[in-house]
């Protein structure tokens, strides 16, 4: 354990991430990182409709039909695994793109 913890310490470094405390990393990012990463954001609208939040949001959601679907997991589970801490943020984001419930979408897809 001490050695990977070790090898990712260093990894860390060489890639120019400061050590904040026991277990998180923080980079310091220079202005011409936040305008490259400002130009994939435009760049995603204008492909897509929407920026990159918005875009792993809608991934995380459709995963999450699935699982719904082909499952008994709980929701909180479900939202778990699609990457979303807080159930009653999956439950919003899910009714905001979907139109109905987590619960409503898996009883009307059985």
């Amino acid at each position: 354990m001490y050695f990977l913890l070790a090898k990712h310490t260093e990894l860390a470094k060489q890639n120019g991430f400061e050590r904040t405390d026991k277990y998180y990393y923080e980079k310091t990012v220079n202005q011409d990182e936040i305008e490259v990463l400002k130009f994939i954001a435009r760049c995603m609208v204008q492909v897509f409709g929407y920026g990159p939040i918005e875009y792993l949001n809608r991934i995380r959601i459709e995963q999450s039909k699935a699982f719904l679907i082909y499952t008994d997991w709980s929701i909180e589970r479900i939202a778990e695994q699609c990457g979303i801490s807080q159930l009653s943020y999956y439950c919003r984001l899910f009714k905001k793109q979907v139109g109905i419930t987590p619960n409503q979408y898996r009883k009307s897809k059985k």
